[in-house]
């Protein structure tokens, strides 16, 4: 069984799918959502089930697998060759290994046209490389993993602590360096909350172990558990 409940942190609220309210006792990464920014257009393969897989390389030999439809595909396309100068933002909440880096399967892939700004002083203008003759490469990579159940933190130098996080599915770890007082500001509020999810975010690298969130923020919110459909939709009529 599972309920969709209300996440909120005094200033804001969003609607989150929970297997279950009482498994925010128990430690388990609950989502994973990955946001990968690259410059560059990679060729694109066509693979079954009218999908498409491309390949981004990033700095120190990972390469990001990216499967997304080739409807998707044909649009990012359309709008890299529209605009001057762009760049392309990869979201997945399906994050795996494989034998090359990283696979993101179910990916949605946007590009945004970028301004480039004019200095105010009289200078010799210069040539900007095209985008679509770059060498497609990641500039960078975001990763938010919703988790429930307190990790142990272990000390580390420069006033940082380090926790861990094992997806149950397939065995990851996920590693988060954080500041020791944000941390300890985390472990109050899940003792204050009575049932709570947490979230942790931050910039993805990877070693050969395991999967790194470096400079990475964390937060606790209290869980509400909304009424049932029905009742909601009275509830809205009375009012």
């Amino acid at each position: 069984m599972g309920v969709f409940i209300a996440v909120k942190n005094r200033s804001n609220m969003e609607l989150c799918w929970v297997a279950d309210v009482s498994m925010a006792e128990k430690l388990k990464v609950i989502k994973v959502e990955t946001t990968l920014r690259f410059e560059g257009l990679p060729s694109a393969r066509e693979i079954p089930n009218k999908k498409v897989k491309v390949q981004l390389p990033q700095a120190g030999g990972t390469i990001f697998t990216v499967i997304m439809s080739t409807r998707s595909w044909r649009r990012a396309k359309a709008s890299a060759a529209e605009f001057v100068n762009w760049s392309g933002i990869i979201t997945s909440e399906d994050l795996s290994k494989n034998e090359h880096g990283w696979r993101l399967s179910e990916a949605g892939v946007k590009i945004l046209e970028t301004e480039v700004k004019q200095s105010k002083e009289e200078i010799e203008p210069v040539e900007l490389p095209n985008p679509n003759a770059l060498e497609p490469k990641v500039l960078k990579v975001d990763t938010k993993i919703r988790f429930a159940g307190l990790p142990k933190a272990k000390p580390m130098p420069d006033k940082k602590v380090k926790v861990q996080l094992t997806r149950e599915e397939d065995g990851i770890v996920f590693s988060a360096f954080l500041n020791a007082k944000t941390w300890r500001k985390a472990e109050a509020d899940a003792k204050e909350f009575k049932h709570w999810v947490g979230v942790i975010s931050g910039r993805f690298g990877t070693n050969e172990q395991e999967a790194e969130l470096m400079e990475a923020g964390v937060k606790i919110y209290e869980m509400e558990s909304l009424p049932p459909k029905k009742e909601e939709e009275e509830l809205v009529i009375k009012s």
